[in-house]
């Protein structure tokens, strides 16, 4: 399962992050892979996507509040340490919690 979900993260995530790898015009420092769907001025990776980029706060809310009700001890846990737990999640359950948080984003973005 851990698999799958890095799998499914590389699909999913950050655009900007990743494409900024790629870019047509040359590589783009990972410092300037700034979010521009919202106004944090922050990296647009993973940790930033999924857990603080405004755009998505009310999906993120109903995916959190479920994935605290099933490990609680997440919810005082420091924004690395949540990141890194779904990153290295092997939980079917939380795969879905995830996949379905991902899909949500995609659509808001337009991308499904």
């Amino acid at each position: 399962m851990r698999q799958n979900t890095a799998i499914y993260l590389c699909f999913h995530f950050p655009r900007k992050y990743v494409s900024g790898r790629h870019n047509v015009n040359g590589k783009i420092d990972v410092e300037n892979r700034i979010c521009n769907q919202c106004c944090a001025n922050e990296v647009e990776d993973e940790e930033h996507f999924v857990l603080r980029c405004d755009k998505y706060k009310l999906e993120r809310a109903e995916f959190l509040t479920s994935l605290y009700e099933i490990f609680p001890e997440l919810s005082n846990a420091p924004d690395k340490e949540k990141n890194d737990f779904l990153i290295k999640a092997d939980d079917y359950e939380i795969f879905t919690l995830l996949s379905s948080f991902l899909d949500l984003t995609d659509k808001i973005r337009g991308l499904l």
